[in-house]
């Protein structure tokens, strides 16, 4: 078959699978895929789209706004969206797999995290390309005796759709694969595995509430007392 055929019905498959319109097939290589509408002030950002490799700041975020002096959307790389102030430069991580925990500037998106961004103003971040696959799994870190604020972790759920976690995600510690509620369990022989209270970022109220739920492309803090996965189940 031509090759230039294969191409076109593989780019009508990536395309058809997400929630964006459809694009020229010759248009691809400029795509852009959203990753999240930003609002003005704090925001807790994942990746809402599975991604094999690390998405770099510098040169695989775009961002769009609505620019009120020349009345049009522009769209603009990070960089020069910092400079304009329609975001603060600097992206926000929690280091939970490391010592000392904490948080540290992050130069890529991974899949699993949540990271903060600050926006001046309402826009829409873009991932510059097109996702490639990778690993829908979450890990995290237990906590460890003796060690300030382990057991934090920050993070995000790499797919299009929100996520109850109360039934589509499996819990795997060691040998075991256990649903939330068995991992959260407070009389589960052992101990818990992890805290049943989930602390998301609410961007309109700038403050955190407690959800069952987690949005997509949103973040939220689950405390692990062990190390584990999360895994997300495909039930619908």
């Amino acid at each position: 078959m031509n090759k230039k055929i294969i191409y076109a019905i593989f780019v009508t498959l990536v395309l058809s699978a997400t929630t964006l319109v459809s694009f020229p097939t010759s248009a691809v290589p400029d795509q852009k895929f959203l990753i999240s509408e930003l609002e003005p002030g704090w925001n807790v950002v994942s990746l809402p789209f599975s991604n094999s490799d690390p998405i770099s700041v510098s040169s695989g975020l775009k961002l769009e706004y609505f620019n009120d002096n020349t009345n049009e959307i522009e769209t603009l790389t990070w960089s020069e969206a910092s400079q304009e102030n329609i975001v603060e430069q600097q992206i926000f991580e929690w280091v939970a797999l490391s010592e000392p925990h904490a948080y540290a500037f992050a130069d890529s998106l991974e899949n699993g995290k949540g990271y903060w961004i600050y926006a001046y103003e309402e826009c829409t971040l873009f991932m510059n390309g097109l996702p490639i696959g990778g690993n829908k799994e979450v890990v995290l870190s237990g906590q460890q005796d003796d060690v300030d604020d382990s057991g934090w972790n920050l993070i995000g759920f790499s797919t299009d759709q929100s996520v109850d976690l109360t039934t589509r995600i499996a819990v795997h510690c060691g040998d075991e694969s256990l649903t939330w509620a068995e991992a959260t369990d407070y009389n589960r022989p052992g101990g818990r595995i992890i805290d049943p209270h989930i602390f998301a970022w609410d961007r309109g109220e700038q403050s955190y509430a407690f959800v069952s739920t987690l949005e997509k492309d949103h973040g939220a803090w689950i405390f692990a007392y062990q190390d584990c996965t999360l895994e997300i189940l495909d039930i619908f």
